[in-house]
């Protein structure tokens, strides 16, 4: 071993000697971890410093400890079989052997309990080698490891750009731009998403030949496979943004008319935002999943559900809220006209559906939603 290496053996020896000694010392894991990025470890690092936010089982401990005693003493140990296998997968990935790398890549994931970085690298060569839905699949599973990774999150835009599946891209890139909100392949992508799926809507295209949209059949098999892992991060809201939405929200009327949603996940996270009013109504309109619908805003306390349709609206109360989804045909449905064209009802819109409505300003634009204002009203 090198002086560098000697150092850290003979300092990781002493550490370990301490775990042993009192097992409950956070200080001692981050240490550790300290050593083992020093020596270039990062998943044994950042398996020992969440050691120091949970204490680990006995059993897990003395094996980790007998690995890095073996370390210490120079001798070959899952460590260093690690990065051996890592840099023969990158030696038969610049030889051109995508398979045979792809292979022994995702069978040390599986022996090192799926660690991010390598979880990436298998997604990596999925998609090189075709297989769109593998590759999606081990990008999300090293997403379940750490969230933060907008550059992943991408990854799987383009995947599903290349799938045509557009409202998915733009759900995607959203949460990659939640933690890199001015990166230029991110933003990128964003834009491309809007304009291939058409989404940059006026309401002058409300007089579509489609009263209500049907159930979107472009994805085919794929959505069965994608929806498990379906994943929305959602933004903490700092308390001056928190109490300035909690003011606009809470003094409008408590029933809300929701269009196109699928899911009740925006709603949920609102409830824990605390910005819904009490004794709230919601309005389903033309939900494509409406019992799946229903069944989440049950786990909503005080909240009144109705089922509808665009038909009948003319002698409904003007909303306190309209919240749009984005539709399998892109289009807006006409007889929703009068309630989009009033300038009284604020509205709730991805990105990009809806180009500045009229006599209306942003107020707030966050996780791929914007929220527009009447000018009008006094904040």
């Amino acid at each position: 071993m090198n002086d560098v290496s000697r150092a850290t053996a003979s300092g990781i020896e002493d550490l370990l000697l301490a775990v042993e000694l009192d097992p409950s010392c956070p200080e001692t894991y981050e240490a550790i971890s300290d050593q083992l990025m020093v020596k270039g470890y990062g998943a044994e690092a950042a398996r020992w410093r969440s050691w120091s936010l949970l204490q680990p089982s006995n059993s897990n401990l003395n094996q980790a400890i007998a690995e890095l005693r073996e370390l210490s003493l120079g001798r070959p140990s899952l460590l260093d079989k690690t990065e051996q296998i890592l840099d023969q997968a990158q030696q038969l990935y610049s030889q051109g052997f995508l398979q045979q790398a792809k292979d022994l890549l995702e069978s040390l994931a599986f022996t090192n309990s799926l660690p991010a970085a390598i979880c990436n690298r298998v997604g990596m060569l999925e998609a090189q080698l075709g297989d769109h839905w593998r590759a999606e699949s081990w990008y999300r599973t090293g997403l379940l490891q750490q969230a933060a990774q907008p550059q992943v999150w991408f990854a799987i835009t383009r995947l599903l750009l290349n799938q045509s599946s557009w409202d998915e891209a733009i759900e995607t890139v959203e949460q990659g731009l939640i933690f890199s909100p001015k990166h230029p392949w991110g933003l990128k992508l964003r834009m491309q998403a809007l304009q291939l799926s058409k989404g940059w809507r006026t309401l002058a295209l409300l007089d579509s030949k489609n009263e209500l949209p049907q159930l979107d059949q472009r994805h085919g098999p794929l959505t069965a496979g994608r929806s498990f892992q379906r994943h929305k991060t959602w933004l903490q809201l700092d308390l001056q943004e928190k109490l300035r939405l909690r003011h606009l929200l809470i003094n409008q009327p408590a029933c809300w008319w929701a269009l196109n949603f699928r899911q009740a996940d925006l709603l949920l996270w609102a409830k824990e935002q605390e910005l819904l009013p009490k004794n709230l109504s919601i309005k389903i309109i033309a939900s494509p999943d409406p019992l799946g619908l229903y069944s989440d805003l049950n786990k909503l306390d005080d909240l009144t559900i109705s089922m509808g349709s665009t038909y009948g609206l003319d002698n409904e109360i003007a909303p306190g809220l309209l919240m749009l989804a984005r539709g399998p045909l892109r289009a807006l449905p006409r007889a929703l006209a009068p309630w989009l064209n009033n300038e009284s009802i604020p509205l709730l819109a991805p990105i990009g559906l809806l180009n500045k409505p009229p006599a209306r300003k942003m107020v707030f634009g966050a996780g791929g939603w914007e929220l527009w204002w009447p000018n009008s009203t006094d904040e």
